[in-house]
Parts: structure tokens; C-alpha cells; sequence
């Protein structure tokens, strides 16, 4: 009897939450009783570490909906691919790549499937005509982001979990981190943009710049074309008086050693975040987190685990960074409930079975 197989869809230019729940896939399922193929536009870093835990990979070329002409090629590629290889499914991990790849993957007679790793909108031509292109399954990542796709999915929505893999899978970084003394290491791991807090963050901190017992750590950079965003950040870290205490790292792959050195998590978006995997990543490392109280985070972050305050108060956020750099035992409390809930709400074995369940497939 053939295995069934199952190819994930994604554009593969960029490295954030949705492409860690992919190699979370990758760890959990190179055993299983289902085959995961990945099916990427872009060669970047999704590619590197997927073929580095083992996963096959296959790039079919940049695609820009701007430029037809490279959707087209992209669709004869994934169709060729899929006459070589059939799937039993073919699962989107993005609006943009069913709009891309989806006609595609239904010619081929395969399952379509798209697991929504934000909620869907009506006010983005791309959400509308995902929606209107039907796929045979809709997953969400979280009860919020199904919960705002009904008008797309009509309510038939599956909610699986992005899986996380385990710390001792991350890829090391091999650079070295700076020396922080006796200072407790504050931990922001994110994409430089607005979304994000930094700014949030960082007037947070300018109210604990009093205090000598921390450093901050922001890592990630940002996207193309927002270059301007890290330097106003870096602007606003002078202006503050705290461009002392912060530590700007760029782009690190090795976030759980981050994680290791670090004292607390602080990341005060200011949209809602659909899941919200950075703060499951740290929770499971052990580190307390403080977020916005918007979106997923209560599921993610609930009171066991860390401290969600009101979105753009600065204040809140500034309360909660001190309470927990003054109170160890709370710290401490906070720290050991997270491994265990992330286990629960994350474990890759478990979701990856779920997500394959969803479309029918063992």
C-alpha cells in the first residue's frame, strides 16, 4: 500500500511563525505514517532548514502576482511536480500561494487544502479570492482566526495548533552573545515592524531606566523595504536615554540560546497576533512572557504563564517588567508552568496527526 503524501505550498521568502510550525512538520513527521513533501517559490532559509532536518524540498521559482508571467511558470512547475509525484493533498499556507499555486494543485486531482495563519479579510482581494476559489479544507491556526474567517469558510474550519519543535532542533547561530554581567536579560524576538510593540517596548523600558539589573535584547530585523522602521527605533532608544541598555542582535537563529540567557520575554504588540509562536517558543524554554492582551495571546500566554497587559500602555507594560525583574518567585512560578502547557498546545506529533486527519488523509 502507498504511503499517502501530503505537499505543503508556501512562498519561502521570509522566516517568521508560520515557517517554524513547517519544520516542526518536518522533525515530527520524518517517521510517521504520512509523507510531507514542501513546495517552496523562494530558496531562502525555510529551504536551507527544511533540507537540514531531512525534509524534501522543491524550489519552482519566485512568483510576483504583479507579474503574470511568473505565476504561470510557477503553476506549469507544481503541476509537473505533482504528475511526478501525486499527493493525496496539497496544503496552502497562505492566501497568496492558493491564489498562486491553487488552480495547480486542482488540476492535478489532488485534495486542496489552506491552513490560515491569520484571519482572513474583506478587504484584501487576495482573502476574497481564496474564498472564492474554495478549497476542499479550511484549517485555522487558533479559535480567533477562525473565528474571523467565517464569512470565507462558512464556519467548516478545523483549528490545529502550529506545532513547535523542540529547542535542541534550532539551528545555532555560532555567534557569540554579549556579555550582560549581573544584568537580567529582557528578550524581545521579533520582526522589526510597528506590529510588533518596539515602540511600546522601548518607552516601557524608559521607565525602568532607574534600575540597573537589566539589559534588553531586541533580535530580528526588517522586512524589505522597512529599513527606516529599525532606524527610528534606534532614534527613539537614544532619545530615551536607554540606548545603553539595549542590545539591537539582527537576525539570530539560534533563539532558544537567547532564550536560555534571557530573564523574561517582552513583546507588546500592538495588533493582534493570530497564534502568537514566538511567546509558545519562549513559554517552553521557561521563560515568563509579557504581551498585549489582544488576539490569541490569553490561549497562548494565559495568567499561569506570563503577564498580557492593555495594548499601547506603556505603563502596564513597565509594571509588569519590574514586577517580574523584582520577584523572583514569581518568576519562578511563571517559568515552570510554561513547558508544560506548550507541550500541551503545541506538541508536533500531536497537531502534525491532527492537520492530517483534517483533510482526510490515515
Amino acid at each position: 500500500m502507498n504511503t499517502p503524501v501530503v505537499v505543503h505550498a508556501h512562498a519561502g521568502n521570509v522566516f517568521g511563525g508560520v515557517e517554524t510550525a513547517l519544520c516542526a512538520i518536518a522533525s515530527a513527521s520524518s517517521h510517521g505514517p504520512v509523507k510531507h513533501r514542501f513546495v517552496l517559490g523562494w530558496d531562502g532559509r525555510l529551504a536551507s532548514e527544511l533540507r537540514r532536518l531531512g525534509a524534501a524540498v522543491e524550489v519552482i521559482g519566485a512568483s510576483r502576482l504583479s507579474r503574470p508571467w511568473t505565476v504561470w511558470r510557477a503553476r506549469r512547475a507544481l503541476r509537473r511536480s505533482l504528475q511526478r509525484s501525486p499527493a493525496a493533498a496539497v496544503l496552502f499556507h497562505s492566501t497568496w500561494a492558493l491564489a498562486v499555486y491553487g488552480p495547480a494543485a486542482r488540476q492535478s486531482g489532488s485534495r486542496v487544502a489552506c491552513w490560515l495563519h491569520a484571519p482572513m479579510s474583506r478587504g484584501s482581494w487576495l482573502d476574497r479570492r481564496a474564498a472564492t476559489f474554495g478549497p476542499d479544507v479550511w484549517c485555522a491556526n487558533s479559535e480567533y482566526s477562525a473565528a474571523l474567517s467565517t464569512w470565507a469558510t462558512g464556519g467548516a474550519c478545523t483549528v490545529v495548533h502550529p506545532p513547535l519543535p523542540p529547542p535542541e532542533l534550532a539551528e545555532s547561530d555560532g555567534g557569540d552573545l554579549p556579555d550582560t554581567g549581573e544584568r537580567k536579560v529582557i528578550l524581545c524576538a521579533a520582526r522589526l515592524d510597528p506590529d510588533k510593540g518596539h515602540l511600546v517596548l522601548l518607552d516601557a523600558l524608559a521607565r525602568l531606566r532607574h534600575r540597573s539589573d537589566w539589559v534588553c535584547w531586541i533580535a530580528g530585523v526588517a522586512p524589505p523595504g522597512r529599513d527606516a522602521y529599525a532606524a527610528v527605533l534606534r532614534s527613539r532608544a537614544e532619545a530615551l536615554g536607554i540606548a545603553a541598555n539595549v542590545v539591537w542582535l539582527g537576525e539570530r537563529r539560534d533563539i532558544p540560546a537567547l532564550l536560555k540567557r534571557s530573564w523574561l520575554m517582552c513583546q507588546p504588540n500592538t495588533v493582534p497576533e493570530s497564534f502568537g509562536l514566538s511567546f509558545a517558543e519562549a513559554l517552553s524554554c521557561g521563560v515568563p512572557v509579557v504581551t498585549s492582551d489582544i488576539g490569541a495571546a490569553a490561549v497562548v500566554v494565559p495568567d499561569s504563564c506570563g503577564i498580557r497587559c492593555r495594548p499601547h500602555d506603556a505603563d502596564a507594560v513597565a509594571r509588569a517588567v519590574g514586577l517580574l525583574l523584582s520577584d523572583p518567585s514569581l518568576r519562578s512560578s511563571l517559568s515552570q508552568a510554561g513547558p508544560a502547557h506548550i507541550g500541551q498546545l503545541c506538541d508536533p506529533a500531536l497537531q502534525t496527526a491532527r492537520l492530517v486527519r483534517s483533510m482526510g488523509i490515515g
